[in-house]
């Protein structure tokens, strides 16, 4: 084990003490949010369907992502088109404040992984 590292190998836990463990929800929704598929459905999707299209998103973003040496930022600029799908898609997570709930959701998983890491590093 690395110095300043406590790691907990129970359920693949690793916490790093000296800095956060950045890690946030864990799961299939971390990579493809139901609502993403729910909407899907609402717009007359089958479930099959739906899935694909929430799945074929996320999935298609965090591939240019990892391929590109660019900033989310300016990828996101790349594919905006003025008054387009994209843009009015941002306005409403913007307005309805998505990345503040991102930030929240992080921050908490960041913290339970601290407390298990502690309840995990008392053996």
């Amino acid at each position: 084990m690395q110095p300043g590292h406590r790691g907990a190998l129970r359920s693949g836990l690793s916490v790093h003490r000296e800095r956060p463990a950045l890690r946030g929800p864990a799961g299939p929704d971390r990579f493809s949010h139901p609502g993403a598929s729910r909407a899907a459905r609402e717009l007359g999707l089958d479930a099959g369907g739906a899935r694909q299209l929430a799945i074929g998103t996320f999935r298609g973003a965090a591939e240019l992502a990892a391929r590109s040496s660019d900033s989310p930022g300016t990828l996101r600029e790349r594919v905006t088109s003025k008054g387009g799908t994209t843009e009015r898609a941002l306005a409403t997570l913007q307005a309805d404040r998505v990345a503040d709930a991102i930030v929240r959701a992080v921050r908490a998983a960041n913290e339970r992984a601290r407390e298990l890491g502690d309840e995990l590093g008392k053996d």
